[in-house]
């Protein structure tokens, strides 16, 4: 099985994001965000390849994305389900491991974030 490394960029951005789920949301919404990035992360180590990856255009070779929705029925910390989430998964596969990159808004300029562009 491979392992689940996390990019100190992703890690940032998981604090980032839960900060502000708790600051506009409350405690609760920030926990049940954290377990619907945990399920996530879960999910695509069970299956790198499960519905809803995608390359995309524009983003380096090998970078896939995967939206946070395709795990939500799957994620509900202490009752609470997060109904419209809006964050993509980047990650790459290599043989040994499957390396979350960065976690961005579906809003954001995916590949200004990705250093894409020149």
């Amino acid at each position: 099985m491979r392992a689940l490394h996390i990019a100190a960029d992703a890690a940032h951005d998981v604090d980032d994001i839960l900060a502000l789920s708790e600051d506009r949301f409350g405690l609760p919404v920030a926990g049940a965000y954290r377990g619907l990035l945990v399920t996530a992360f879960q999910d695509l180590l069970r299956d790198p390849s499960r519905p809803g990856v995608a390359s995309r255009v524009g983003t380096r070779p090998g970078i896939l994305l995967y939206h946070l929705r395709h795990s939500r029925s799957r994620a509900a910390e202490g009752g609470v389900r997060i109904a419209r989430p809006r964050h993509f998964v980047v990650f790459r596969v290599t043989a040994a491991a499957i390396e979350i990159l960065r976690i961005l808004h579906d809003a954001m300029d995916l590949p200004v974030h990705l250093g894409d562009e020149d």
